[in-house]
Protein backbone atom coordinates (compact mmCIF):
# COMPACT_ATOMS: atom_id res chain seq x y z
CA UNK A 1 0.00 0.00 0.00
CA UNK A 2 1.41 3.34 -1.02
CA UNK A 3 1.61 6.27 1.44
CA UNK A 4 -0.82 8.31 -0.69
CA UNK A 5 -3.38 5.50 -0.65
CA UNK A 6 -3.01 5.17 3.10
CA UNK A 7 -3.48 8.94 3.47
CA UNK A 8 -6.72 8.76 1.45
CA UNK A 9 -7.96 5.90 3.65
CA UNK A 10 -7.49 8.15 6.70
CA UNK A 11 -8.68 11.34 5.02
CA UNK A 12 -11.95 10.12 3.49
CA UNK A 13 -13.77 9.25 6.76
CA UNK A 14 -12.49 12.38 8.49
CA UNK A 15 -13.68 14.66 5.69
CA UNK A 16 -16.99 12.77 5.53
CA UNK A 17 -17.57 13.31 9.24
CA UNK A 18 -16.53 16.96 8.99
CA UNK A 19 -19.05 17.53 6.21
CA UNK A 20 -21.78 16.16 8.51
CA UNK A 21 -20.71 18.70 11.12
CA UNK A 22 -20.97 21.47 8.53
CA UNK A 23 -24.50 20.37 7.64
CA UNK A 24 -25.47 20.58 11.31
CA UNK A 25 -23.91 24.06 11.58
CA UNK A 26 -25.88 25.21 8.54
CA UNK A 27 -29.10 23.71 9.88
CA UNK A 28 -28.63 25.29 13.29
CA UNK A 29 -27.73 28.68 11.90
CA UNK A 30 -30.53 29.00 9.37
CA UNK A 31 -33.13 26.55 10.72
CA UNK A 32 -35.88 29.14 11.21
CA UNK A 33 -35.33 31.16 8.05
CA UNK A 34 -36.75 30.79 4.54
CA UNK A 35 -36.50 27.56 2.62
CA UNK A 36 -33.89 29.00 0.24
CA UNK A 37 -31.71 30.38 3.03
CA UNK A 38 -32.00 27.14 4.99
CA UNK A 39 -30.69 24.98 2.15
CA UNK A 40 -28.43 27.39 0.28
CA UNK A 41 -25.93 28.80 2.73
CA UNK A 42 -22.17 28.56 3.04
CA UNK A 43 -21.95 25.66 5.53
CA UNK A 44 -24.50 23.53 3.65
CA UNK A 45 -23.01 24.15 0.20
CA UNK A 46 -19.52 23.49 1.61
CA UNK A 47 -20.73 20.26 3.20
CA UNK A 48 -22.22 18.97 -0.05
CA UNK A 49 -19.06 19.95 -1.93
CA UNK A 50 -17.04 17.92 0.56
CA UNK A 51 -19.51 15.02 0.24
CA UNK A 52 -18.92 15.03 -3.50
CA UNK A 53 -15.15 15.06 -2.96
CA UNK A 54 -15.38 12.15 -0.51
CA UNK A 55 -17.53 10.23 -2.99
CA UNK A 56 -14.86 10.65 -5.67
CA UNK A 57 -12.17 9.56 -3.19
CA UNK A 58 -14.25 6.54 -2.14
CA UNK A 59 -14.76 5.48 -5.75
CA UNK A 60 -11.00 5.62 -6.26
CA UNK A 61 -10.35 3.73 -3.02
CA UNK A 62 -12.85 1.02 -3.93
CA UNK A 63 -11.04 0.58 -7.25
CA UNK A 64 -7.71 0.12 -5.45
CA UNK A 65 -8.66 -1.83 -2.33
CA UNK A 66 -10.66 -4.94 -1.51
CA UNK A 67 -14.33 -4.25 -0.87
CA UNK A 68 -13.93 -5.58 2.66
CA UNK A 69 -11.80 -2.56 3.60
CA UNK A 70 -14.50 -0.27 2.22
CA UNK A 71 -16.94 -1.60 4.79
CA UNK A 72 -14.61 -0.49 7.56
CA UNK A 73 -14.26 2.98 5.99
CA UNK A 74 -18.03 3.38 5.95
CA UNK A 75 -18.46 2.10 9.53
CA UNK A 76 -15.90 4.50 11.01
CA UNK A 77 -17.81 7.51 9.64
CA UNK A 78 -20.78 6.66 11.88
CA UNK A 79 -18.52 6.60 14.94
CA UNK A 80 -16.82 9.88 13.98
CA UNK A 81 -20.16 11.64 13.40
CA UNK A 82 -21.54 10.53 16.77
CA UNK A 83 -18.39 11.65 18.56
CA UNK A 84 -18.38 14.96 16.64
CA UNK A 85 -21.96 15.62 17.76
CA UNK A 86 -20.90 15.13 21.34
CA UNK A 87 -17.72 17.19 21.00
CA UNK A 88 -18.94 20.15 18.94
CA UNK A 89 -22.64 20.36 19.77
CA UNK A 90 -22.71 18.86 23.28
CA UNK A 91 -25.28 16.31 22.12
CA UNK A 92 -25.95 13.57 24.62
CA UNK A 93 -25.10 10.01 23.71
CA UNK A 94 -27.48 7.44 25.14
CA UNK A 95 -26.22 4.19 26.62
CA UNK A 96 -27.56 2.42 23.58
CA UNK A 97 -25.59 4.69 21.24
CA UNK A 98 -22.42 4.24 23.29
CA UNK A 99 -22.87 0.46 23.16
CA UNK A 100 -23.41 0.70 19.41
CA UNK A 101 -20.24 2.74 18.98
CA UNK A 102 -18.36 0.23 21.11
CA UNK A 103 -19.67 -2.72 19.09
CA UNK A 104 -18.78 -0.94 15.86
CA UNK A 105 -15.22 -0.32 17.04
CA UNK A 106 -14.85 -3.91 18.29
CA UNK A 107 -16.21 -5.18 14.98
CA UNK A 108 -13.75 -3.04 13.00
CA UNK A 109 -10.82 -4.25 15.12
CA UNK A 110 -11.84 -7.91 14.77
CA UNK A 111 -12.42 -7.42 11.06
CA UNK A 112 -9.02 -5.78 10.70
CA UNK A 113 -7.37 -8.66 12.53
CA UNK A 114 -9.04 -11.08 10.16
CA UNK A 115 -11.11 -12.89 12.78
Amino acid sequence: MTPSLFALIILAPLVGAFSQVLLKVGANRFGQSTWWRQYVNTPVVSAYTLFFGVTVINIYLFSQLPLSIGNVLIAIVHVLVALSGRLFFREQLTRRQIRGIGLTVIGMVLYGLGM
